[in-house]
């Protein structure tokens, strides 16, 4: 559901307590509307809703999340993983070019033909 939710482009927070407000509201309105009827059920009815205020309370201290710099740090394991990858890259070219240099040194001290 969270994966979903940022998917879509939602702040996850703003969502749950929207869900919860929700749901406090249902339940409080069948409060309301059933005063006459079965106390057990009203008196559920009102546990639940101060269940879900208290758990509304708890998410709402919970602090946003900065996804700026979230963006910020998954671009940098994404640069560190580019520099790595390149680096490995280079350093096969650095080789790669040593050896075309020893061969091509080879075989012109050899009197043959050379690869460049």
């Amino acid at each position: 559901m969270v994966i979903l939710l940022k998917a879509m482009g939602c702040k996850v927070k703003e969502s749950i307590v929207g869900y919860l407000t929700a749901l406090a509201n249902i339940h409080s309105d069948a409060v309301e509307n059933h005063c006459g009827a079965n106390i057990i059920a009203v008196n559920l009815h009102r546990s639940f809703v101060n269940e879900l205020n208290a758990l509304l309370d708890f998410v709402e201290d919970i602090p946003e999340e900065n996804t700026e710099a979230l963006q910020l740090k998954i671009k940098i394991k994404d640069y560190e993983e580019s520099l790595r990858t390149m680096t490995v890259v280079e350093k096969n070219l650095h080789k790669k070019i040593a050896e075309l240099t020893f061969t091509n040194k080879l075989m012109t001290m050899l009197g043959g033909k050379t690869n460049g």
